[in-house]
């Protein structure tokens, strides 16, 4: 019991750890004007860019603590790799997929610096870091425990996450949270749970990834 309540409580610190400092450097930027929307990307690349890097810092120091940690057994433990026949066949047609949404947009939006900015948001800064966060670490915490603690811990951890992003980066308040805590969390619950699934019956974490990356693009 000790070491459950010990490896539900990492799971905590590290989703709390990713969400506050977001959700700090965000409020902040918005707050002083210097927020950089996704949807303009093309008007400042590198300014983003920073942007987006200082918001991953967490994320990428997580990541540097498995690989030194896990060491070499980091790409199994945490299926980050790509292996067999049919997962590369499903890889292909889902990046096809992702990539032939961001060529739609070039010719709808006709920003082509913001629709390409986009492909490496939405893959790398959104859904990677949520998969490997989620679905990759915290789930690897959990996974000698049962279905039910390894699917509902970390997903209803990844549902609360995205508290900050439905207020646009704004105030919370008690109305606001319960208005998220009835319309969005049972969404993002079934999602993760569905994203877990996929790594763990596709056997890598690259396929939720793409996943991910299109329905949020």
């Amino acid at each position: 019991m000790k070491r459950l309540c010990a490896r539900i409580l990492s799971v905590l610190i590290i989703c709390v750890a990713v969400i506050g400092w977001v959700g700090w450097l965000t409020y902040r930027w918005k707050n002083a004007g210097t927020l950089i929307s996704i949807q303009n990307a093309s008007s400042d690349l590198i300014g983003i860019f920073v942007q987006n890097l200082l918001i991953s810092a967490v994320t990428i120091l997580f990541f540097l603590i498995c690989m030194i940690v896990l060491r070499g057994k980091i790409w199994d433990e945490l299926y980050l790799k790509v292996k067999g026949k049919k997962q590369w066949i499903i890889m292909v047609l889902l990046m096809l997929v992702f990539v032939g949404r961001a060529v739609y947009a070039m010719f709808m939006d006709g920003d082509v610096k913001t629709a390409l900015y986009k492909v490496f948001y939405y893959l790398l800064i959104i859904a990677f870091e949520e998969e490997f966060v989620v679905r990759g670490l915290c789930t690897h915490l959990l996974k000698d425990e049962k279905a039910v603690i390894r699917y509902l811990i970390p997903n209803v951890m990844f549902a609360l996450m995205h508290v900050f992003s439905f207020y646009g980066w704004g105030e919370v308040n008690a109305e606001l949270v319960l208005r998220f805590m009835t319309s969005q969390v049972p969404g993002y619950l079934i999602m993760g749970c569905f994203l877990l699934f996929l790594k763990e019956k596709s056997g890598t974490i690259w396929i939720p990834v793409m996943v991910h990356a299109i329905l949020d693009y």
